[in-house]
Parts: C-alpha cells; sequence; structure tokens
C-alpha cells in the first residue's frame, strides 16, 4: 500500500486500475487512506487493529468529503480506538439497532394479549396517526426528550387530551424497550402533561326528543340500533359495536325476570367481567335487531365481511344534522345517559356501576348534577323538621 500526502489535488487526479483495488495510505493521519474501486469510485477510509484484528471502515466519499474533514474524522476514531472502543463494530450494533417501528411490532406481540379490544385500537390509532409518522424510522436509541416534546406539543394544539394519550402511550413503549436492554433512559418521561378540559355536555330534553324522533327516519336502521343501545345503556362504542349475541340474557316474552348484558373483561376498559340490567326499550331494540338479522351472525353489527362494525360516523352526521344538535360527539350520549340518572337521584356508585367504572373518581365528574336530588332530599328533612317542631310562641 504505497502512502502519500493526501490532497484534494492528488484525490482528483489519482487514476482507478481496472484490474483491481488501490489504497493510499495518507502520511499525515495514522490510519487514514484514500480507497480507489476498478470502477473509479473513490473514498476515505480508516483502518485500524484491535485485538490482533485488522479493521478497515468507511469514512466518506471523496466525491462529497474533503480531505480535512476526512483527517478530522479519522483522528476521532483514533481517539476512540485507543480508548479500547471498536468503532466499526459501534457503527454495526448502530445499523442493526431497533428502530422506532420494530419497538412497536415487538410492543404489540409482547403486550398487546394482556389489553382490552378497544385500549388496544386506541394504542394504534395513536401510533398509526402520530407516533409512527413522525418517529418510525427512527433508532429508539436515537430519540430524544425534545423529539417527543415537539409532537407533544403539536397534538395538544388541536387536541390536549389526546396529546396526553399519545405520551402515555410512547412512555409505555420506552418502557419496554428498557426492559429489553435496547436504551438506558425514557425520553418520554417527566414531561408535563397539557391540562385537559372535562366536557360537560349532555343533551336536554328537547334535545333528547329530537334524537329520538331523528332515530325513528334514519335509513341505516343497524346504525340507528347502535346509536339507541348507546344512548339506552350507557356503554362505551367498542363495547356495542363489538357486542355479541351471547352476552345478552333476554328472558322469554312476558317473562318477569330481569334482561342482562354481561360483558366479558377482554372486551370492558376495566378488564374485568360486568353484568348489567337492560330496560324494555334496549331489549325491544335488540329483539328487532335480530329479528332483522339477516344472516344470522354471532355480532350484533356485522359487516358484509362478518367482522364487528367499527364506527357509525356517517349516520352520525346524519343524525347530528337530522336533530340540530351542535358540539355534540358520540361519546356525550354516554355522559347523557349518566346525567339522566344522577339527577333523578341515582348515586354515584350506581352509576358507576353501570357505566363500568373502575374508579370512584372517573364517577365523580358528574357530581355537580346531583344538586337538584340533594335539594330536594334536604327539603324533606327540612319538611320533616317543621311538623315536629313546636309551633312558635307568639306571645309578647
Amino acid at each position: 500500500m504505497p502512502s502519500i500526502k493526501l490532497t484534494q489535488t492528488a484525490v482528483k487526479e489519482i487514476e482507478a486500475d481496472p484490474m483491481k483495488q488501490l489504497l493510499f495510505r495518507d502520511t499525515e493521519v495514522r490510519g487514514l487512506a484514500l480507497r480507489i474501486t476498478p470502477n473509479g469510485h473513490k473514498a476515505f477510509v480508516f483502518g485500524y487493529s484491535v485485538n490482533g484484528r485488522e479493521r478497515r471502515m468507511r469514512i466518506g466519499d471523496a466525491s462529497t468529503s474533503t480531505v480535512a474533514e476526512a483527517r478530522e474524522a479519522a483522528k476521532k476514531l483514533r481517539r476512540e480506538v485507543e480508548n479500547g472502543s471498536d468503532p466499526q463494530e459501534q457503527r454495526l450494533e448502530k445499523a442493526n439497532a431497533p428502530s422506532m417501528k420494530e419497538l412497536w411490532d415487538a410492543f404489540q406481540t409482547d403486550h398487546f394479549p394482556d389489553i382490552s379490544e378497544k385500549y388496544r385500537t386506541e394504542q394504534v390509532s395513536y401510533w398509526d396517526r402520530h407516533v409512527l409518522p413522525a418517529f418510525g424510522k427512527l433508532k429508539v436509541a436515537d430519540l430524544k426528550r425534545q423529539d417527543v416534546v415537539a409532537l407533544h406539543r403539536k397534538i395538544a394544539e388541536g387536541a390536549p387530551t389526546l396529546a396526553n394519550r399519545v405520551l402515555a402511550s410512547i412512555r409505555k413503549a420506552l418502557s419496554y424497550a428498557i426492559t429489553r436492554g435496547w436504551i438506558q433512559d425514557n425520553a418520554a418521561s417527566k414531561i408535563k402533561q397539557k391540562r385537559e378540559t372535562k366536557r360537560k355536555r349532555y343533551l336536554s330534553p328537547e334535545e333528547m326528543e329530537r334524537v329520538a324522533s331523528a332515530l325513528h327516519r334514519m335509513p341505516n336502521r343497524k346504525a340507528a340500533a347502535a346509536i339507541s343501545l348507546l344512548f339506552l345503556t350507557g356503554a362505551r362504542r367498542s363495547e356495542v359495536l363489538g357486542a355479541r349475541w351471547r352476552e345478552f340474557d333476554m328472558p322469554r316474552e312476558g317473562s318477569t325476570a330481569v334482561a342482562r348484558w354481561n360483558k366479558p373483561a377482554d372486551r370492558t376498559k376495566t378488564r374485568t367481567d360486568i353484568s348489567i340490567p337492560l330496560t324494555a326499550e334496549a331489549v325491544e331494540v335488540l329483539r328487532n335487531l335480530k329479528a332483522e338479522q339477516d344472516p344470522q351472525s354471532e355480532f350484533l353489527f356485522p359487516t358484509k365481511s362478518g367482522t364487528p362494525m367499527q364506527d357509525v360516523n356517517g349516520p352520525w352526521k346524519w343524525l347530528l344534522q337530522e336533530a340540530d344538535l351542535t358540539d355534540f360527539r358520540l361519546h356525550d350520549l354516554r355522559h347523557s345517559y349518566a346525567s339522566i340518572l344522577i339527577s333523578n337521584g341515582f348515586d354515584l356508585p350506581v352509576v358507576g356501576h353501570l357505566l363500568g367504572h373502575s374508579q370512584p373518581q372517573t364517577t365523580a365528574r358528574y357530581a355537580h348534577l346531583m344538586d337538584g336530588a340533594q335539594q330536594a332530599a334536604t327539603a324533606v328533612v327540612g319538611s320533616v323538621w317543621k311538623n315536629l317542631a313546636p309551633p312558635a310562641d307568639t306571645d309578647g
């Protein structure tokens, strides 16, 4: 291997040998060389020895890197070698390190069997819509805190609650990466969540009448049944749309037994079995739905391919327009269900069970709706006291 002082002129003028690869060692920096392939491609390379093994790694293309830049890179690599590192091995490890997309695939394989269908659907949505477009090709080890902060801030501009959910999902996946030994620190930890404003949108009595009327006119009868059940049970969308007939215990017509919906743990957010009684109106919706279903399916709301419906977005938009509703979401039917119960005197634990809440504080968001019932209750106490108290002495 000939040794020369590499210069820009020399790099440009040295010609290739069509029969073999050429190497020209630089006399200024130990380990730096110019490599020229038989087809004329020129690149700067760095040669070194680790544990008696000769190694050579590419620094950069001679057409885009200057000699000065190649020398600085070679000096840095030389220092790494002298400190006991193997630069080429580190480069290979980094190249083979898992990307965020690979982390997501592994996380789903190990984590998803233990979560509910609804939670799984939410997580996939977070990553498909937000995380992977931003970080999918990035190596897990290269993800920085400022990257996560920037994504969190961007999503929060229009949806602060969603931003917090995405942040939590990233943090959990990175915690999993730590257990795999892919990283040591969690780039999504200790990032302040955005302030969330809990919605308090409920149907007024007049709006309920308009919704009921519109549901009777809705062309899509399957969607009308699904939306009716959402209102009559207070269930989550995924619970209704993914429901199977075997979950429902409906006595024969004329029986005084209570009809029930037995939700299995794998389909509830709390991962527990939940059984709730059904109203006569809900039973009627179910009976009509069953009678009209052709062909019969294990699901209440099957698609043509046999899988359960994922949404009722189109019919819902139609309903909002027909019922003249503004700022009202499908999930607000659940809030309206709770508001009706609490406003009529039912306590928070009862409502919490019907809604499938695992924590009392989740139901506590509806506590302000108890004011009317509480006022009526205190009035009863006042009335009793008035009847018990002796008449006031009017004598002076």
